[in-house]
């Protein structure tokens, strides 16, 4: 039977207002209540519901409602990272070392966005991931991390504000692996506490986002450390990498798809 859950409400909301419009809309919490933040401006979303819920979010609260692009749910999603590995939402029967199984349950983190995708082969270009320290950024649902496990990496560190992402991760994490790695947590840029800088730094997030933190980014850092970043609206990358350049981080390399961006950075 075709899946009727296709469609997405969401509406603009003052930054502050992320705890009631968790209250408001409780019963999505769990798997499809999204916050996401594009420049100055801020948006609550709940995913794949019906079109009759989405209509009826409308009536109650405002907003949008619009059926969902194929790359935010498409079942049968599948990235080609070089021949080298393989991204997929189709489930894998075991874990596959050449193939990272990530199902399409939330808005974006399947690899098939071009953010992501991006990101994912960036990492497949870089080396020296099985000696490194790596931090995800906001992992969402943790492909960034898991694929740098995929790619050796043994110390691997991945935080989210939003505690479904978190617990999406570490899902991803049991299918894809036979063991636990990954050390995950709940938390915000600044409130958690890091013993250690890292080799890599990966953050999928919108470029206001990466200009308010560009100075604690480069505090995450090794020297000689590299930040990999997305989610930048093309119109959006002069400030960020003005921003970066403040903070003391080089820009190594910039790529756009569309009008998405991504910026390599190094300490």
């Amino acid at each position: 039977m075709k899946n009727k859950n296709n469609h997405v409400w969401f509406r603009s909301m003052a930054s502050e207002e992320e705890e009631l419009w968790r209250e408001r809309l409780v019963e999505w919490s769990l798997d499809r209540l999204v916050f996401l933040q594009s420049n100055r401006s801020y948006f609550v979303h709940v995913y794949a519901i019906s079109l009759a819920k989405a209509q009826s979010l409308k009536r109650k609260w405002g907003g949008t409602c619009r059926a969902i692009k194929p790359y935010e749910t498409s079942p049968e999603i599948e990235l080609n990272l070089f021949g080298k590995f393989k991204v997929q939402s189709r489930e894998i029967l075991r874990p596959d070392p050449k193939v990272l199984w990530v199902p399409a349950e939330m808005a974006f983190g399947t690899g098939d966005h071009p953010t992501t995708a991006m990101i994912l082969r960036q990492m497949i270009r870089e080396k020296g991931w099985e000696k490194s320290e790596v931090l995800d950024i906001g992992c969402g649902s943790g492909i960034l991390a898991l694929m740098a496990r995929k790619l050796g990496c043994q110390n691997v560190f991945g935080f989210d504000n939003d505690p479904a992402c978190v617990r999406i991760s570490k899902t991803n994490e049991e299918r894809n692996f036979e063991r636990p790695a990954i050390v995950w947590k709940e938390g915000t840029l600044g409130k958690i506490k890091f013993r250690k800088t890292h080799d890599y730094v990966l953050a999928n997030l919108y470029s206001g986002l990466l200009q308010d933190y560009a100075k604690e980014f480069k505090g995450l850092l090794k020297p000689r450390g590299k930040m990999i970043c997305s989610g930048i609206l093309r119109i959006d990358l002069p400030p960020t990498i003005q921003a970066f350049k403040i903070a003391g981080l080089q820009v190594k390399q910039i790529q756009t798809k569309g009008k998405w961006s991504m910026l390599v950075l190094q300490k």
